[in-house]
């Protein structure tokens, strides 16, 4: 059984928030979401600001999949406990403009894309009918015969799609993530 590994941004009670700035580009690296191996050398640590929002004073989520995945220090080392084995991962701080505190997080880039989408059974749109990196999901069937036992991939089908082994997800629930969402793949919507 495979999940859709999702994440909410915290906030608080007058729904204030971290905004992440995570628009950064760097030379030789074309996506974090196509699954290609950067051959590019990367800034050590890469710096990412983290704006409060309505004076929002908590922590960070443990993972951000925006511009690029973020993850804590602390889940990327949970991942490679349980056996991922196809993560690349950079030092990354990330730092609260408006209180100094930094945060010690790994930017990370899933090598490989699996084209694990059981098409036929999946309710599906794709605007230039190839069903290709960023085909709309109403209703994902995962065809795991497809998967090749990986533990964790992107979607080539709608490469925003990170998608983790039951193996995963439980050994992630049981270490305590609070800000993970583990969906199964019929309730992800893209």
């Amino acid at each position: 059984m495979y999940y859709v590994l999702s994440y909410e941004v915290p906030q608080d009670e007058d729904e204030g928030y971290l905004d992440l700035q995570d628009g950064l580009d760097f030379d030789g690296v074309d996506s974090w979401s196509l699954g290609q191996r950067f051959q590019a050398a990367l800034p050590d640590p890469i710096e990412v600001d983290l704006v409060p929002v309505g004076g929002y004073r908590g922590e960070p989520s443990e993972m951000y999949d925006g511009n690029m995945c973020l993850m804590s220090g602390r889940l990327v080392s949970a991942l490679l406990a349980c056996g991922v084995d196809n993560i690349d991962h950079y030092r990354a701080v990330l730092k609260n403009t408006e209180t100094g505190q930094t945060y010690d997080y790994r930017a990370v880039n899933i090598v490989g894309l699996v084209a694990a989408a059981d098409l036929a059974s999946s309710v599906w749109e794709s605007h230039d009918g190839d069903a290709r990196i960023d085909t709309s999901f109403d209703e994902l069937v995962v065809d795991e015969g497809k998967t090749l036992g990986a533990l964790m991939f992107r979607l080539a089908e709608n490469t925003s799609t990170i998608l983790i082994h039951a193996k995963v997800r439980d050994h992630l629930l049981s270490s305590g993530f609070p800000t993970l969402r583990f969906l199964e793949p019929s309730e992800w919507m893209t």
